[in-house]
């Protein structure tokens, strides 16, 4: 395996700084404001930015480990990509739970439907 890149690196090392920033943030945000307009926004901004840079580095990681062939570029945008998917996707859960329309059906059919977006992106690449 070849050696980590300065490139790649600098995205590591940013998203897990930005990761514990917006997950403090959020903390902040649901311990002491009330969920009135504005705040409801900052929360789910704030969410999907700790889930999207909590797990940048995971997917860059396992993106690289099953890569054959791809430059570096190509595997952190690729990496990017899916963290965003999965931040889609727990940010569009709970804001189906906040107006308390989440079940197992319309998570499936949101899963299914963001599972389907990823894998022809992936194909048109």
């Amino acid at each position: 395996m070849e050696p980590i890149r300065e490139a790649d690196r600098t995205i590591i090392v940013v998203s897990v700084i930005l990761a514990v920033v917006s997950w403090l943030s959020l903390v902040f945000l649901v311990m002491n404001l009330l969920p009135t307009g504005i705040n409801v926004l900052l929360f789910f901004l704030a969410l999907f930015l700790a889930v999207l840079c909590t797990v940048t580095p995971l997917m860059w990681s396992v993106n690289r480990r099953l890569a054959s062939s791809s430059s570096g570029s190509v595997i952190a945008w690729r990496s990017l990509r899916q963290a965003g998917v999965l931040a889609l996707f727990a940010s569009l859960s709970a804001w189906l739970q906040m107006v308390r329309s989440l079940n197992w059906i319309t998570a499936l059919l949101v899963f299914g439907v963001l599972l389907a977006t990823e894998i022809l992106l992936e194909i048109r690449r």
